[in-house]
C-alpha cells in the first residue's frame, strides 16, 4: 500500500521528506548492546534489542520531521531561523511550531496553567487509501525529546483533499537547553483501518497451553509485591 504525501510547491525543494521509521532510528537505538549483566539474576541476559515486538516499533510507519532546527539557549524559549517563501496556499502556518493557551487542554492530566500548548506543523497533507485513517502519535520508546506529540487520528474522505498535517504537543522538559535538528522525527504515522472491531474471548484449549509450554520460559518468580524503583542506601 502506497500513501501519498504533497506540500505546496513552493516549499518541495526545502522541506525534510517524510520517510520510512526503518531509516530514522534514534542513535542510542542502534548502540543498544544485545546482551547485558543483570544484577537480579547474576547472569547476561538478552536485552529488548533482541525482542522482535520492541524493534518493529522502531521500524514500522511513517516519520514526519521537523521543517527547520529549532534552538533552545535558555529553558522555556524556543527559537528557530525559518523563512518559507511566499505561498499560494491560504491560511498555511507559516511558523513550524505555534503556541495555543493551555486552557485547550484544560481537565486533562497534561494541562500546565503556566505552560503553552504546542503545535507542530508538517506543512505535509497525505492522501488517504479508501477505508483507511492516520493514526499520528509521538515516535514510539522515545523518551529522549523535550516534547510529547499528542495522538490523534486523522479521517480520510473521498474525493476531499487533506490539509497539511498538524499535531499537539506537550513541552516536558523545563529545563532543556540544546538543538533540535532539521530532519528530526516528531511524529510516527501508521494507517490503520475504519470501522469497529469485533471482539471475542475465550479461555486457552489445552493444545495450546502445551504448545505454548513448549518454547516459552519462565524468567522470574511470582510475586505479590515488586520494587521496580531502586535507591541507593
Amino acid at each position: 500500500m502506497q500513501l501519498t504525501f504533497s506540500c505546496p510547491s513552493e516549499l518541495i525543494s526545502i522541506l525534510p521528506p517524510p520517510l520510512p521509521a526503518r531509516v530514522q532510528h534514534p542513535v542510542w537505538y542502534d548502540r543498544m548492546p544485545e546482551d547485558a549483566y543483570s544484577e537480579m539474576g547474576d547472569e547476561d541476559v538478552k536485552t529488548v534489542r533482541c525482542d522482535v515486538g520492541f524493534s518493529a516499533s522502531f521500524d514500522e510507519g511513517v516519520m514526519l520531521r521537523l521543517a527547520c532546527s529549532v534552538h533552545v539557549d535558555r529553558p522555556g524559549e524556543l527559537r528557530w531561523d525559518w523563512g518559507p517563501p511566499a505561498m499560494g496556499l491560504r491560511n498555511l502556518p507559516r511558523s513550524p511550531i505555534h503556541m495555543l493557551d493551555s486552557a485547550f487542554v484544560a481537565g486533562a492530566p497534561f494541562f500546565f496553567r503556566d505552560r503553552a500548548l504546542l503545535t507542530f506543523s508538517s506543512f505535509w497533507a497525505v492522501e488517504l487509501p479508501e477505508g483507511w485513517s492516520l493514526l499520528m502519535c509521538h515516535p514510539l520508546n522515545r523518551f529522549d525529546t523535550p516534547f510529547q506529540i499528542l495522538s490523534r487520528i486523522v479521517k480520510g474522505k473521498v474525493g476531499e483533499p487533506q490539509q497539511p498535517l498538524e499535531v499537539y504537543g506537550v513541552w516536558q522538559d523545563e529545563f532543556f537547553t540544546g538543538v533540535l535538528p532539521r530532519g528530526m522525527p516528531f511524529v510516527q504515522c501508521f494507517l490503520v483501518p475504519d470501522g469497529s472491531v469485533g471482539l471475542h474471548t475465550e479461555a486457552l484449549e489445552e493444545k495450546k497451553v502445551d504448545e505454548l509450554n513448549s518454547y516459552r520460559r519462565v524468567t522470574s518468580p511470582y510475586s505479590k509485591v515488586m520494587r521496580p524503583l531502586r535507591r541507593s542506601r
